[in-house]
Formats: C-alpha cells, structure tokens, sequence
C-alpha cells in the first residue's frame, strides 16, 4: 500500500518527517518497506498484513496516524445517503446470490463529459503507480485508494435493458477484460456482474471492455459492492487476472463503507465530469448481524501488559481507533467499528490498546504468575521408551492415521471389529482409521527395501482407533508402541525384553505361543510382564514377505503402551555397579516339542542360586542328531557373586543343579554334540 505524505495531510494535519513517521508507523505494526519520492511529494509503501483491511485506505492510515501525534482526523465531507429506490432511472439490479455478493449499491450520472483528469488528480493516481485514464474512472480510482473500497463505472446505455444481474456464470460464457483485452472464459463458480444477456463484469476482479467508460460514454452507473473473499480469491487465481480492486476484496472490504465511498465517488465525478446526480440509489444488501460487543476488563488489561494504564488513555486510544466505549465499573464495553472484522476477543483490544501506547514502553518483566508446568507420568515414559529403543539403534518413524491401503497384513489383536471407516472429503476412496501399528511400519520398511536401504529397526508409539464390537464400546483409542526389526522374532523380543525391563515394567518379558493369519505360526507369541498381557511380537511368513514386496521376514511387536506406563517405575534405585568378575555357561538342553522356553526359563531361575545374573535363550534346532519330536534349546547363563569371586567349582555345581532339575520337570538332556 502506496501512499504520500501530502495526500496524508489532507486528513491529517501530520508535520512529522517522513522517516520519524515510518518509524512510529511500523512502531504500531504497520511496516513501512521504503520511503520515496515522486516530484516534490515524498512516496511511503507500508506492508499490510491480511487481518487489516482498514489499512488499504489513506484515510485508514491518517486515523491511525492523527491518534499516534495526538492530531485529529479531517475525513471528506459527502452529502447524505438519500432515498432508497428499486428502480434507477429505468435501471435494476438483481442480486442472485447473496452470499457471493452481500451488497450492491449503484448510483447513476447522466450527462457526463468524459476527458482528461484535472492535474491534481492525476498526480495522486501517478504518485501511488496508477495510471490515470479518464475523469470518471481516475475518480473510482482515487476512491478507492483514499478509502479502500474498490468501485466500478459502466457506461450505462451499454448495459443490455439497463439491467444488473449479480450472479454465478453459466457454462460456456466469456468475457473481454478491460486489461489487454484478455478473453476470460468463465467457470460455473465465478461471481459475475451481467446485463441482460451477457457477463459485464468478473465481481471484484476486473471490468469488461464492452461496457467500459470513454469518450462517448453520456451516462454512468456506479458501482460499489462488497464481495466474499474467498471467492474473488479463486477467481482471480483461475483467471490469472489481478487488480487493485481483487487484492482488497481478498482482503475483505467494511460493509458499512460500501454506500459512503459511493457516494464520495459520485460527487467527485459531477464535480469533475459535470452531468446530474440522479435521486435516490439502489441498495441491495442482506440483513447483517448487528455490531460487534466486546467487555474489556481493565485488570486484566494491566495484568497481560504487567503496567497500569491510565483509563483515560485507554479510552482514548479505543476511541481514537474508532470504538465505542461505554464503562460499566472496572470494565469498558466497546463497540467495534465495521472496519476492523479483526477484532472479537478481549485480547485483540489489549492488543490494539499495547501497540498504540507503545510496545516499548510496557516493561519486559512480565507480572503475570508463571506456574512451571511438570511433565505428567505418560509423558515421561514415553521419552524414556523413546530413549531406549534409540539407544538400542531404532529410528523413529511417524506414519499417518489412516489404515494402510491395500496391506497384506491384517492385524486383529486390539479388536476384531471391522476399521472405523471416515468419508473422504476429496470424494477420490474410502478411508479407514488404523486399528494396528503393524501395516504401517511394514510400509516403512517395504519403501525403504525398494530404495536399497541398509535395514534398520523401526518404531512408532502412536495411537489406534478401534471400533467395537456386540461387547465393547462403539469407538475407543489405545496408544500402542509398535516396532519392526528386519532381524526377526528373536531382534524385536530383545527391544520389547529392554523396555519392559529398562522402564521398570517387570523384571522379564514373558512369552506364550500364538497363531495369527500372515505370522508364522511358530513364531508368533503373546507378551506378558508384571502379571498383564501387554501385546504381541510375530515374524511375517516368506508368502507375506513376497506378497508385501519385503527383503527377508522382519517381525513386528505392539505393546499397549498405555499398560506399560501404569506398570512402569519413574524413578528406580540406583545399585552400585559390580566390579567383580562374571562366569558364563552355555548350555543346550533337548526337550519335547511342547515344551515352550518360556517353561523352561521359570525352571532355570527357579533352581538357580542367587548368584545368577542372568539367563539368555540364543538359539533352537531341530534335526540330526536330536531325535524326531524333540528339539534343542540353547542359553547362556551367567553367575556373579556381589561380595566375592565364584570359582568354577561353585559354578559348575549351580550348573549341575540346573539340569537336574530340567531333566526332573521337562525331561530335558544335556545336548553335548
């Protein structure tokens, strides 16, 4: 936005120098980009955020300007509004759609003389980088750089039947902009101004050339109108057709100023261009909502800002910016103008009240009370899990919401109910909410196989989203911790086995076997720990492997992590670390098929001594020489002592008692070959 300093002075009886005022400017939020000249006239481009429309007006930065140097404002004097008529000098106007277009004011001219514009004119649009074209566009274009609010001529005995049709465009129509007579071909959803017959006008973007004003235009009809923003904003992107006008519709334009700048605009134009005023105006518009009311408390005014302002300043400052204020005790209920659509809440008057009076002179010591928010149990887990399975080399994925389409793996764990399904606002397929962690992660790991990527553990603690079935509610999430490990079943227990033990959750994982569709049934087990069934860890089969494009057969683990934090231990004691050496023995027991390793880990530890440390399973056989229906079962055990060395007599002898007691409970054998 483009305005100069003595265009300014008009309004505003401002003497500041032209850097002093950039500066207060930008001070109250309105960044001046640079300062120039044009002739003898000194040229400010002040940045307009999108939430201030008021500013897109000479007059909208003179308010702001006469309140910031304690001046006052000396807006344009226009005559007043007049009669209300439904039809203009044979013209009607018909609005079609409201929404599009909330108000539509016209006014007609007869007589005019279109020509050149006076000099002074014509040295306002040039200053701000308009180009002057006649007396009577020059005129809208004047008014719409002192107000902000866009206008129209049309030559009015061009208008088919002198008739204005606001509607949407039929399929097929055309139009030939004003601008390098580019041929607009107009879609259903564009707003249009129209004749009787034809689109006259693209609303809010730009005029047609078959109704615009020259030198053999006699009579005028004026145009001023409000239209939706979102919608001149598709247009004009469509179109490829821009305009001062498009870029303040955009914007959104005060309602309330709609038949003002009509009336400004046709004034000028009889001063100008000479011609008659017709009587009365066309306004068509619907009802709106009355003005905005918004309470300001002023404690908590001096609360958000940390300082006390005097009420009188405050007052000041609302009004100055076009409030109505009325004190009700220690609050003030303020009115807000038609012009500031910014402004609903009580802090966007704090706010106004802050920038006015001066960001720097507000303290940086704030006074409102700061309460350290502590992170909750969940939370902390949740980094400490996150901690453990980086640590242990896993990379964290984030995967959507949405069921993985086409997946070759389904998982019924949570909830054998069908995925609750959600409407694809695009209308383009069906989407499903993701009732496992699993298709996804295996998604992961079938995008990264395709790239050559070295393989890595993955994993995700995330939500799903179960539907229920005859026994369960209709709709329930769970937060699940769920891991994929290219490494398979034994890899992905050893992450789950940390965490569990790592997070204080239970002092060992425990696994029962399990058979689920896509996992191989010897391979797929149930997850215990702390008396609780926390999940489940599978390898997918070489056939789901192939079906999902994998390398290799990674198994998945999912753990309801909600389980996991009320059995996890936050803050758990510290032991000294044992410096005294260990001894280790491997072992390989041969044991009936049946016999799970879960049974035979129960047995281990319960005829352990208390020196072992700890128990691990590295490997299964089947095969020669073990006998068919049997098969070997390998671990490692390993012995210290905290007080002292073990000899290997010691050991051997907790070693003996071990395998004694398989042998009594399993009938399990030493494997020696």
């Amino acid at each position: 936005m483009k305005f100069t300093t003595d265009w300014l002075r008009e309004y505003c009886r401002c003497d500041l120098p032209p850097a002093e005022l950039a500066s207060l400017l930008t001070m109250a939020g309105a960044k001046v980009e640079s300062i120039g000249r044009h002739g003898e006239d000194t040229v400010l481009e002040v940045e307009i955020t999108a939430n201030r429309p008021d500013y897109l007006g000479v007059i909208g930065i003179a308010r702001e300007v006469a309140l910031l140097t304690n001046r006052s404002i000396d807006p344009p004097q226009v005559g007043a509004a007049g009669e209300v008529v439904g039809t203009l000098d044979g013209t009607t106007v018909k609005v079609e759609d409201f929404v599009g277009c909330p108000r539509y004011v016209a006014r007609v001219i007869r007589d005019v003389k279109v020509g050149p514009s006076p000099a002074w004119l014509r040295r306002r649009l040039e200053s701000v980088g308009m180009r002057p074209v006649n007396n009577v566009v020059d005129v809208t274009n004047f008014v719409l750089w002192e107000s902000g609010q866009p206008l129209h001529a049309f030559d009015l005995d061009r208008l088919e039947e002198r008739r204005i049709v606001v509607r949407r465009a039929r399929p097929g129509e055309t139009m030939t902009a004003i601008k390098d007579a580019v041929t607009c071909k107009l879609g259903p959803g564009m707003l249009v101004i129209a004749d009787a017959r034809n689109p006259v006008a693209v609303a809010g973007v730009m005029g047609g050339k078959a109704t615009e004003v020259g030198e053999s235009t006699r009579h005028v009809l004026l145009e001023s109108a409000a239209f939706e923003s979102s919608g001149i904003r598709r247009t004009s992107r469509a179109l490829a057709l821009a305009s001062e006008s498009s870029y303040r519709f955009e914007r959104g334009v005060d309602l309330e100023g709609v038949e003002w700048a009509s009336r400004r605009a046709a004034e000028l134009i009889v001063k100008l261009a000479g011609g008659t005023l017709v009587e009365g105006h066309i306004d068509a518009r619907i009802e709106r909502p009355g003005p905005v009311q918004v309470r300001l408390r002023l404690p908590r005014l001096y609360a958000v800002l940390g300082r006390e302002i005097d009420r009188k300043t405050v007052l000041r400052i609302l009004e100055g910016l076009g409030f109505t204020c009325h004190e009700a005790g220690e609050a003030l209920d303020c009115t807000v103008p038609s012009y500031r659509n910014d402004v609903r809440l009580e802090v966007d008057l704090i706010e106004e009240i802050a920038r006015i009076y001066g960001y720097e002179r507000i303290p940086s010591t704030p006074r409102l009370s700061l309460i350290p928010v502590r992170p909750t149990t969940a939370q902390r887990v949740e980094a400490q899990a996150r901690e453990v399975l980086v640590g242990l080399g896993g990379c964290e994925a984030l995967t959507p919401s949405f069921a993985e389409p086409g997946s070759s793996v389904r998982v019924d764990y949570w909830s054998a109910a069908e995925p609750i399904a959600v409407p694809d606002p695009r209308g383009k397929e069906p989407r499903e909410l993701r009732k496992s962690l699993a298709p996804a992660l295996l998604a992961v790991q079938r995008r990264n196989d395709a790239y050559s990527e070295t393989p890595t553990p993955f994993f995700e603690i995330a939500r799903v989203y179960l539907g229920g079935g005859p026994t369960e509610a209709p709709f329930s999430e769970r937060q699940l911790c769920g891991m994929i490990d290219p490494a398979g079943l034994r890899a992905v227990l050893g992450r789950c086995t940390a965490l569990v033990q790592r997070r204080g959750i239970a002092d060992r994982l425990e696994v029962q076997p399990a058979n689920w569709p896509g996992f191989r049934s010897d391979r797929t087990v149930r997850l215990r720990a702390g008396g609780a069934e926390i999940g489940y860890a599978a390898e997918v089969t070489p056939e789901t492997s192939h079906a999902a494009a994998l390398r290799g057969t990674p198994a998945v683990a999912e753990l309801d992590f909600e389980v996991c934090v009320a059995k996890a231990s936050i803050d758990r004691p510290v032991s000294e670390v044992n410096r005294l050496p260990f001894v280790q023995r491997d072992l390989a027991v041969i044991v009936d098929e049946e016999v799970a390793w879960e049974s035979v880990e129960r047995t281990v530890r319960a005829a352990a001594p208390s020196h072992l440390e700890s128990i691990e399973f590295f490997d299964e056989y089947r095969g020669k020489p073990v006998p068919p229906g049997r098969k070997s079962l390998a671990f490692s055990l390993r012995f210290r002592s905290s007080d002292r060395t073990l000899t290997g007599d010691e050991v051997d002898l907790s070693t003996r008692a071990i395998v004694d007691r398989l042998a009594a409970d399993h009938r399990a054998v030493l494997r020696t070959i």
